[in-house]
């Protein structure tokens, strides 16, 4: 008896949606449905919304080759509020700019 498996070639490998990662689809197909939910015009919706999802997808591929995803995750440490969207185990808040002792 015969049976197909499929083996991947890397265990880490990111979620795929059609040729892109995840991520960077999402970064497309957001800014495409806020377009078509903002605009009667299906054709100007289309052209403003793929070029603007286009656009990001495209900075975050850059972005994601340059620095790595740990980029997004330091970024998040340093720009948003860490009481509320993320929360890391071992480092101090970062509003903490001087430690005693």
């Amino acid at each position: 008896m015969e049976e197909n498996y499929r083996i991947p070639l890397y265990l880490d490998a990111p979620p795929m949606f059609l040729l892109w990662e995840a991520d960077e689809a999402y970064a497309f197909f957001i800014p495409l449905l806020a377009a078509f939910s903002m605009s009667s015009n299906p054709f100007l919706a289309l052209a403003a919304g793929g070029g603007v999802g286009l656009a990001c997808m495209q900075a975050m591929a850059h972005v994601k080759a340059n620095g790595g995803k740990q980029l997004f995750r330091q970024a998040a440490y340093w720009f948003l509020p860490s009481h509320h969207i993320y929360r890391f185990r071992r480092t101090p808040e970062s509003h903490v700019r001087e430690f005693i002792g």
